[in-house]
């Protein structure tokens, strides 16, 4: 009884365990993987080879686990979770010293970024005006002197 409620308790150890006997098995296999002829840096070399492509093979087949993946994701979004924390935390003690956070930082490039689009909106409708006075300016220049001033004679005798 005690074995089935290890075994629904701690599902992941069991895994983790057959891993390493897998493992385990591999590397003392190793050990009886070269010839007795060869010579001993080459017996050396099969060894150290054979250990190494099972701890390969071992490393492979864990990373790939969905419960290696559920513990890498789950670490990285405590790791997210807990740097949101400290940022806020900063950000509070630096306002309880009368400081800037970077959110104020950031708030106050936002706002600055806006006033300028708007500056820039103003300053391009400004010389769109300034282009149509020019262009009226230079319609009235170009009518000729005699119309100008026979439209003058003719309200100066109009008038008197």
């Amino acid at each position: 009884m005690d074995n089935d409620q290890h075994t629904t308790t701690f599902p992941h150890a069991d895994t983790f365990t057959r891993m390493w006997l897998d493992f385990a098995t591999k590397v003392m296999g190793a050990g009886m993987a070269f010839s007795p002829e060869a010579m001993p840096p080459e017996a050396a070399r099969q060894t150290r080879s054979a250990m190494l492509n099972a701890w390969a093979e071992y490393c492979d087949e864990f990373m790939r686990s969905p419960e290696f993946l559920d513990m890498l994701r789950q670490s990285l979004s405590t790791a997210m979770q807990a740097r949101k924390q400290f940022n806020d935390f900063l950000g509070q003690v630096q306002h309880e010293f009368q400081g800037t956070s970077r959110q104020d930082v950031d708030q106050l490039m936002l706002s600055i970024r806006h006033l300028e689009h708007r500056l820039v909106d103003a300053v391009e409708r400004i010389s769109g005006q300034m282009e149509e006075i020019r262009h009226r300016l230079e319609q009235l220049e170009q009518t000729p002197a005699g119309k100008q001033d026979a439209g003058q004679e003719g309200d100066n005798t109009n008038e008197g």
